[in-house]
């Protein structure tokens, strides 16, 4: 079979892997799901098109690095403030269960 991207003759078993490593297959940017727009990028040009664009990408992650941040800043205060819960709970469950102790060591007293 040829294949579609550089049109060379391969076995048709072969084409798969082939088509991983085409120079002449079109592929996307890694930063593409950022809103990278540098299309189509053949591999034999991605390296080049990653060196030259490094700027552009740093910006385009930008903006995600800070809601990135900003909702680990959000997820670090809603760890403390149900640590704080937990050992609010714990200290009124430990009181309860003492209180629950001494009611029944009185009723015991009662029956003796």
């Amino acid at each position: 079979v040829q294949c579609p991207s550089c049109r060379c003759e391969i076995k048709r078993l072969d084409l798969e892997h082939h088509l991983t490593q085409c120079p002449e297959a079109v592929m996307n940017c890694a930063y593409h799901e950022f809103g990278c727009t540098h299309m189509p990028v053949k591999r034999r040009n991605m390296s080049r098109h990653m060196k030259e664009s490094t700027t552009q990408h740093l910006a385009l992650l930008l903006p995600e690095y800070r809601h990135l941040k900003m909702a680990n800043e959000k997820l670090e205060r809603t760890v403390i403030s149900l640590q704080q819960s937990h050992t609010q709970l714990f200290v009124q469950y430990r009181r309860l269960e003492a209180l629950v102790m001494h009611q029944n060591q009185m009723r015991q007293s009662q029956w003796m």
